[in-house]
Formats: C-alpha cells, structure tokens, sequence
C-alpha cells in the first residue's frame, strides 16, 4: 500500500516546494521502483537501467505534474534540483484560478457599438483605430488567461499520470463495477451529469468552433485584403462582405452557450456524485481516459492560438493604419467590427473548454486514485 504515497500531489497544491520535502518524495519513489533501502543524493538512475529509471522519473513528474527531460537528470540529487528549478503551479492550483470573460464581453460590447454607429451614418473617422485597438485587447486577455494555465496545456495531466501508473489504471479498469457504483466521486465544479456527457460536449464544442481553422482563415483573409490596398485596389473595401461566414459562426456559439447547461450549472463549491450516477459502466468509465488523451492535441494548441491572436493583431494594425484617415464604407466597418467579435468570441470559448478539459482530467485522476485506495 506504499504506492498511495506517491499520488497524493494530485490533489494537493504545492504552494512552493519546501526542498527537504521534495527530497524525501524522490528517495521514496527512487526506493520503491528500485527495490532498495537506501538512497542518497548521488544514487545512480542511470546504472539502474532504462525502464527503471523511466519509471522513477514518470512518477516523480505524476506527482509534480511537471515535464522532466530524463537526459538532464543522472542523479536523485540532479532530479530533486530539476524539480525545484522547474516548480511551477500544479493542475490543482491552476484550477482555483477562474476562466474570466468579463473584459471579453465588454470588448463585444464596443465594437458593436462602433458597428450600430456606422449604421446610423455617423462619421467612420477614429473607428477603425478603435477596431485595432479592440482587438489587441482582446488578444492581451486571451493571453493573461490562458498564460496561467500554460504550463498544464503543453502536456496533459492524464498524459503524464497515465505514464507513470498504467498498472493503477489497469487494476481499476478490470474491477466489477458493482465495487464502486455507492461510492462517491469528485466532479468538476458546477457539473450535473455524467462524465461522458461533459467530455462530449467539450469534444463537440472543439469540432464545431474549429477555431484554430477559423483563425487561420481571418488571418489570411485580412493579409489578402492588406496587399490588395497597399497595391491601391481600394475597391476591395466595398467588397469585403463576410456577413455569411460570421453568421455561421455565431450559430456555433450560441449552440455552445444553450448546450452548455445541460452539463454545468452556475459556479458553486464542487460536490460530489455517486460513482453510478457520473459513470454508466467500468467500460465507459475507462473510456474517459482514453477520450481525454485523445483531446490532449486540443490543450497543446494553444501557443498556435496565441500566435495568431498576435499575428492578427499586427494585421489589423497594418490595416487601419492605411485607411483610417480616408473616408471607408459603414459596411467595410460593419463587417471589420462583426468578424473582430467573432473572432474574439470563438477564442474566448476555446479558452474556457480548456479549462473544462484540464477539470475533468483532474477530477478524474482523484477518482482513479480513490478508486484504487478502495479496492486495496
């Protein structure tokens, strides 16, 4: 029973790692796996071959939910350094910080008001500036957001628990579901139903907004409307009309936003369920796992969504630059500050189905673990 040890960072935040604790966690997992009594600062992970020395790193990367590269570490010690010199936050702390979208909605707010402005015949002069200056923005928020959030996008917690307790996992897959079904599980914050429902959201929400797609679309549109008028075909402005392809996407998010409540409510402190009422079976049970390693690409994107958020940013600039001062069509306006909200919108919603993703993977790391206390 030892080995329930090792899992407990998961769900306990380091709030700053105290060195003679993490020292003591590395001993622990190097005398485990290695089959020793001993251990000091100079033991050898290298001698102890391979797959031993994998295992050792894996879970001592399980329980920091950090990357470490094995060919920088030979050592216990050198691994306690890697260790402290790569602590960041766990999962568990990232999840205490909220998704916030209430600058993004005040951002919505004002381009469309610069859009109803236009509308109305008012003068053009000063908006595109303002369109610009909205969508940069926009980009900060998206990236002070998603910039806390960063280090557990770039590699899943289920990835780097599944690596270092496939034996765990495997166990508890293989149990009579009977075992479990009275037993009470952790769930995500404000989720109502089961887990398979909320992964297939999350799954369905990725597909539907095909952001990254989308992004990459605006971005090449708005590079081919800047070459157009630096090579003074100034009529492009007049036909720049993407009223159809706003319309399909704002479809997408309001399908998002009226789906969303039959898997989650307002937020409030997270209870928890019986096992038979967030899971149908042993078999759909082991299916979330897969699910969400299989969604773990969708969390690494999101450098690619930064960059465009920039590279998008520059674009408008370049744009606004060239013509502000010049009288341009209410409707070139119209469809700027449209396409710039939607934009906006479908970035936003990416950034909070991550969120919800890493939730889920978390909370159902702690039942796996609970799961496997009970059985032993």
């Amino acid at each position: 029973m030892h080995l329930i040890n090792l899992f407990n960072g998961l769900n306990e935040g380091n709030d700053g790692l105290n060195q003679s604790d993490v020292i003591e966690k590395v001993f622990e997992i190097y005398k485990a796996e290695a089959d020793v009594d001993e251990c000091d600062a100079d033991s050898d992970l290298d001698e102890l071959g391979e797959e031993i020395k994998a295992k050792i790193v894996a879970k001592v990367a399980a329980y920091y939910n950090m990357e470490i590269d094995r060919n920088e570490v030979h050592t216990c010690g050198e691994l306690v350094q890697y260790v402290m010199t790569h602590d960041g936050e766990t999962t568990a702390n990232i999840l205490k910080n909220e998704w916030c979208s209430t600058e993004m909605l005040q951002l919505y707010a004002n381009l469309r008001t610069i859009k109803q402005f236009a509308e109305m015949g008012h003068s053009t002069e000063g908006f595109l500036g303002k369109i610009a200056d909205n969508f940069l923005s926009m980009a900060n928020t998206f990236k002070t957001n998603v910039f806390k959030f960063t280090k557990a996008l770039k590699r899943s917690e289920m990835r780097i628990f599944v690596e270092g307790n496939y034996f765990l996992c495997r166990d508890v897959d293989k149990e009579p579901f009977t075992s479990f079904m009275n037993m009470d599980v952790d769930i995500p914050t404000g989720m109502i139903t089961k887990y398979i429902n909320t992964v297939e959201y999350i799954s369905a929400v990725y597909d539907q907004i095909d952001a990254l797609n989308y992004g990459s679309n605006v971005l090449n549109t708005l590079k081919e409307l800047r070459y157009k008028l630096y090579n003074n075909q100034s009529n492009v402005l007049t036909n720049f009309a993407p009223a159809k392809t706003i319309a399909e996407k704002e479809k997408v998010l309001k399908w998002a936003a009226s789906t969303q409540v039959k898997c989650y409510k307002d937020k409030g402190a997270a209870p928890k369920m019986k096992f038979k009422a967030a899971y149908g079976s042993m078999e759909e049970f082991a299916s979330i796992k897969d699910k969400l390693l299989n969604m773990e690409t969708r969390l690494q994107s999101v450098d690619k969504f930064v960059d465009q958020m920039d590279d998008i940013s520059l674009v408008i600039g370049d744009l606004t630059n060239h013509i502000e001062n010049n009288s341009v069509p209410a409707s070139f306006i119209n469809g700027l500050s449209d396409g710039i909200r939607v934009v906006g919108a479908s970035f936003d919603l990416y950034g909070q189905t991550a969120m919800r993703q890493m939730a889920l993977e978390h909370n159902h790391i702690i039942n796996y673990i609970n799961l496997y206390k009970a059985k032993n």
